[in-house]
């Protein structure tokens, strides 16, 4: 497990062979005794340059990043430069003092820095400037016997646990009781800046310095400093976070701890008593709130952190004005007042495992007539994973309404922030990170209420217990750049934000007022939890619809598709049984996943299989997608305008009528069922009873005995074949002859080689091969009727086939087989 850094002191010394320091390595070794105990306690780190250099100190600065606390110089020097071993760093003070304040400006966890030099004062501001929180610095020549006791005393005070402030008294009182000298300087602590920050100071602020070392410190980190001690510094970086079981702990059971180094600072704000913004005072700032406009604030003072980053601003006023016009849709345009203002946000990084148990309930018995649950002791384990997890780390608004998330913003284009930019507007950094982790705990905790179910299986859980482990977790701040664009018509107000880095606009729930008020977060809120609900009650809807709707089209498919058979029915409600069985056996009843959306699914699909397979075979029964009786009488009288009732009906029965003259000269009537049925209106051709698939001539046939092919037609050929077949077993004698006639009309009627291109009849051509067939005939009556092209051709292969004596009741019976080809 990787450990957390100690808090640092860096000792440096540099010497001079030609005006050499008796004392300094004195000065080292005493400091280095009084923070020894610290050091063996394994409270801090120490570390010591005893013959600084300029390349060694650059590095150094480096390989501590962050975890320097204090840093100590004790050589020659003066206002401009350090005077390290090796040459100087600098001539004229750019290079040394001005490089070596931005170095240590990067120094996150630095608090002071002591120049133990010659009139190092010049340098105290650039330290401060780079945002260094205290300096110890002197403004004349120092005694090098005196800057060893000072400094001794200082970090035995520092290291017994006294304050900056406190230690540097301490010192104070041991230099007064040891040097009582009357040539020796009164010692004066400064706590405020001594000097000014303009770049130079003016004759009335050139003050008479009493002694020689003085304490500056920034007047924003006074507050900060007086709660410091150095054995704590190390505990002030470990934040130890806790939820509703307690401590956090990691996968070893063991407390877990966050390693942040904050940096506090004093300033001005405008605290908003409306929307509860507190942003920072500017000078042009009239008592006005940036983000609501309203009057009603107040000038406090106030702690903030330093942000860690800082994202750049990268749409520019101009181009965020041209937005917010775009966006409010308000003219004229200059009614329109665009500021700045960056938001302070905790950026979390956590990798969590939660281990669960519980009792599932299972169903114990799927037949029983009340629903009977077996209960199992089960585990499980949830492992979540989230990165660049955003928190509002400022007072007043929870931020529901401006949420960052989703604003695509740019973090890999952030920069480290030494300091305050106290000439932009920003809100103040002033929620914990220990409050801000509780917002991330609430997410992830819901997510993982929402996944147990589903983890955990069965119908029912109970007895829930979790457990959360954190892998890793990982915090920093950053400063979020936007654009508050707020127009004004009469006495309404309209707000939008805009994403500075992207242009993407946030415009409020309530469009008459500012983006960011109490009202929108908790209408927001509202929202959120109202569309869960709905969202629950959606997913259910959503398995019960796609379920039936499924159901119907394959139930309706089945029952409309099954032939006017007993057969055939049968084989759908062992399909149906079938499906039924395998939705039972796959998707299961017993699933261990069994989920409350996937029993409505299942339930909807099967009952809506069963009721649209029965529905579709009654309509194919009774064939309700046909045109009604009334419907097809009216349009074959429009066809056949002579049509008489009793023809009439035969069509509509689907029957056919032919007559026959008796010996005494009347007429008999003859009613033939037809052997094509219209069907139902769902298929857009008749459904054929001959069963020609079935009927296609295999490649070996000549080489197949008569009775083998006889009964082949006769077995596959369904009801009409099987008629046809008797027939021609009763009037033909022989097997050959009955072979002959039948594959004939076999492929004749099913278009088999060599009738690929035969047609069939017409109907008046099928009126007279029906008398033929049905009554007593002549010769030249059958052969009158065999007249046409495509008969000849039957007639002839019966001639070559039969022997005469067979022909003429073979062309009799092939009669009505011909007619109802395809």
């Amino acid at each position: 497990m990787k450990t957390t850094p100690l808090p640092l002191v860096f000792l440096a010394f540099a010497n001079d062979l030609d005006n050499h320091l008796n004392t300094l390595k004195d000065e080292s070794r005493d400091i280095f005794r009084s923070l020894q105990g610290l050091e063996k306690d394994n409270v801090i780190a120490i570390h010591r340059e005893e013959s600084a250099q300029v390349d060694e100190l650059y590095n150094d600065l480096l390989a501590y990043d962050g975890q320097i606390v204090i840093f100590h110089y004790a050589g020659h020097a003066d206002g401009s430069m350090l005077q390290l071993e090796g040459g100087l760093a600098s001539a004229d003070g750019t290079a040394g003092a001005g490089g070596i304040a931005g170095l240590l400006g990067q120094q996150a966890s630095l608090k002071l820095v002591f120049l133990n030099g010659c009139a190092t004062k010049d340098q105290v501001k650039l330290l401060h400037q780079a945002g260094v929180p205290a300096v110890i610095a002197t403004a004349v020549k120092i005694n090098d016997s005196k800057a060893t006791s000072l400094s001794t005393a200082f970090y035995a005070a520092l290291a017994s646990g006294q304050s900056i402030y406190e230690a540097f008294d301490s010192a104070h009182n041991y230099i007064e009781a040891k040097f009582i000298n009357k040539d020796e300087h009164q010692l004066k602590i400064t706590r405020q800046p001594n000097f000014s920050f303009a770049e130079q100071e003016t004759a009335a602020e050139v003050q008479n310095y009493e002694f020689e070392w003085t304490l500056y410190t920034r007047p924003d980190a006074e507050a900060d400093l007086k709660q410091w001690r150095l054995p704590n510094a190390r505990e002030a970086w470990q934040i130890q976070l806790a939820d509703s079981q307690g401590s956090i702990k990691n996968l070893d059971s063991q407390a877990l701890s966050i390693d942040y180094r904050s940096r506090t600072r004093t300033i001005n704000v405008l605290a908003c008593k409306g929307c509860g913004i507190r942003s920072l005072k500017l000078d042009k700032d009239k008592n006005q709130c940036p983000i609501c406009t309203k009057n009603n604030t107040e000038t406090v003072s106030a702690q903030t952190a330093i942000p860690d980053l800082v994202l750049p601003y990268v749409i520019s006023e101009t181009d965020a004005h041209v937005i917010a016009v775009t966006a409010l849709g308000i003219k004229p345009a200059e009614s329109i007042q665009v500021q700045q203002i960056q938001l302070p946000y905790w950026v979390f990084a956590v990798d969590t495992r939660t281990f669960i148990t519980a009792e599932r309930g299972e169903v114990q018995d799927i037949y029983a007539d009340t629903l009977k649950l077996e209960w199992t002791d089960v585990k499980a384990e949830i492992e979540l994973t989230v990165d660049n997890f955003l928190v509002p780390a400022f007072l007043g608004v929870k931020q529901a309404s401006a949420n960052p998330q989703g604003w695509q913003w740019q973090f890999d284009e952030a920069k480290p922030m030494q300091q305050l930019d106290i000439s932009t507007r920003f809100a103040a950094l002033e929620i914990s990170l220990e409050t801000a982790f509780s917002q991330v705990q609430d997410c992830l905790q819901q997510e993982i209420q929402e996944q147990i179910p589903e983890r955990l299986g069965g119908i029912e859980q109970r007895n829930i217990a979790t457990d959360t482990r954190y892998k890793s977790i990982s915090a920093h701040t950053v400063l979020l750049p936007y654009w508050c664009a707020t127009a004004s018509a009469g006495d309404r107000q309209t707000s939008v934000l805009i994403n500075a880095q992207t242009g993407t606009v946030k415009i409020p729930e309530n469009p008459s007022g500012p983006v960011l008020t109490n009202e929108s977060n908790l209408a927001m809120q509202q929202k959120s939890t109202h569309t869960s609900g709905q969202a629950a009650k959606t997913s259910m809807l959503v398995s019960i619809y796609s379920g039936m709707g499924i159901g119907v089209m394959i139930g309706l498919l089945m029952g409309l598709a099954a032939p006017q058979s007993a057969d055939a029915k049968s084989i759908v409600a062992i399909f149906i049984g079938a499906v039924g069985v395998g939705l039972a056996a796959l998707l299961g009843l017993n699933d261990r996943n069994f989920s409350t959306a996937k029993g409505l699914r299942i339930g909807s699909f099967g009952l809506a299989v069963a009721v649209s397979a029965l529905t579709g075979i009654y309509v194919r029964d009774n064939n309700l997608l046909s045109p009604g009786i009334t419907t097809q009488a009216k349009e074959l009288r429009e066809v056949f305008k002579t049509l008489d009732d009793e023809r009439l009906l035969a069509l509509l029965s689907s029957t056919k009528i032919s007559s026959t003259s008796n010996e005494d000269g009347s007429k008999t009537q003859v009613i033939e069922q037809q052997l094509n049925k219209q069907m139902s209106a769902l298929f857009s051709s008749p459904v054929s009873l001959e069963k020609c698939v079935n009927l296609e001539p295999p490649e070996n046939e000549n080489n197949l005995q008569a009775e083998d092919i006889i009964n082949n037609i006769k077995l596959n050929g369904g009801e009409s074949w099987e008629q046809f077949v008797a027939l021609v077993q009763q009037e033909i004698p022989t097997t050959q002859d009955q072979k002959a006639v039948l594959v004939l009309a076999r492929n004749a009627v099913c278009k088999f080689a060599p009738f690929e291109q035969w047609t069939k009849p017409k109907p008046a051509q099928c009126q007279q091969l029906s008398v033929i067939s049905n009554s007593q005939v002549t010769t030249e009556q059958i052969v009158a009727a065999y007249s046409t092209d495509s008969l000849t051709t039957i007639k002839n292969q019966l001639r070559a086939s039969l022997a005469p004596k067979q022909q003429i009741p073979a062309l009799k019976l092939m009669g009505g087989m011909l007619c109802s080809g395809k």
